[in-house]
């Protein structure tokens, strides 16, 4: 197996090279399968966020509203993508999916990272509606709002307020002014979501 081929597994397929200078970035992420972690960690130590928002379904290949039974293999694949994120300096919002488990992530998390629903903080002078369903998020309380779960509702940044769905792409926002990133996922990360992708799921 090439390198190059190893590089499309596991990376994604191309980082602008302004976000490897220091800045102040917050990445956002969501429904991220057990194959992304690898991927996921080598964006980090690259580009080096200041804030990291997931939005839910920390191991999205685990569906575990539908298979509940899979709560052990969720807690020891979950514990894997929370050491990467824990051990980076980023201030970390992490959003319930309806394939999480709260009790687990309340284990991994601080009280100040995990919300069960959703939040509202000031980033940079920059107020975010942060869930994991974009329908929880009111919009009249934030100028950036960050999910996923589905793809019904598509991410748009030319007219206020700003939409951002990181099943999309992984997402990076620099501020002041506020300009946006979209990174891909690694090459089959839809397939592993299930079966490229049912919305809602």
């Amino acid at each position: 197996m090439t390198n190059r081929f190893l590089h499309r597994l596991h990376y994604p397929y191309a980082i602008p090279s302004e976000l490897f200078d220091q800045g102040i970035r917050l990445l956002h992420i969501s429904d991220t399968p057990t194959m992304t972690y690898a991927s996921l960690k080598h964006i980090i130590a690259l580009i080096n966020p200041t804030y990291i928002v997931h939005t839910g379904d920390l191991v999205d290949n685990i569906k575990l509203e539908l298979h509940p039974s899979k709560l052990i293999h969720y807690q020891r694949k979950v514990k894997a993508l929370a050491s990467i994120l824990n051990s980076c300096e980023a201030k970390l919002f992490i959003t319930k999916g309806n394939h999480d488990d709260f009790d687990t992530l309340g284990k991994l998390f601080g009280s100040d990272q995990l919300f069960k629903d959703m939040c509202y903080p000031t980033i940079e002078g920059v107020k975010l509606g942060i869930s994991h369903y974009r329908h929880k998020i009111d919009a009249t309380k934030a100028d950036l709002l960050l999910f996923g779960h589905d793809l019904k509702v598509k991410s748009q940044f030319d007219h206020h307020p700003y939409l951002s769905n990181a099943i999309e792409g992984i997402f990076v926002f620099e501020f002041h002014p506020l300009k946006v990133y979209r990174l891909s996922y690694p090459f089959g990360t839809d397939d592993v979501r299930m079966k490229k992708f049912k919305a809602g799921i």
